[in-house]
């Protein structure tokens, strides 16, 4: 998910297919992620030609910490392991 490679080909692909809003995130996201790859920035530069923006949500930013924060750090044997602890505690 952070590999601004992969998002710009990942981009690429949604708009080859018809999804220029799709393209236009993850476009988006590769340029957040590194700032100074030219392909993300030529490729943002020309999906905005493509496509009307009308507003960005801001709560973006808080989704995406929220994620960070509790989703990513766990392992999801640690989340299987809370669980089948959970399951036997309840009995």
């Amino acid at each position: 998910p952070n590999n601004v490679t992969l998002l710009v080909n990942k981009a690429l692909a949604h708009y080859e297919l018809g999804q220029k809003y799709e393209a236009l995130a993850h476009m988006m996201k590769a340029q957040v992620l590194d700032p100074g790859f030219q392909p993300s920035q030529q490729g943002l530069e020309f999906l905005k030609q493509q496509v009307q923006i009308r507003a960005i949500p801001h709560q973006i930013e808080f989704f995406e910490q929220a994620r960070n924060i509790l989703v990513e750090p766990f392992d999801i044997n640690w989340v299987l392991f809370l669980c089948l602890v959970l399951t036997a505690l309840t009995g």
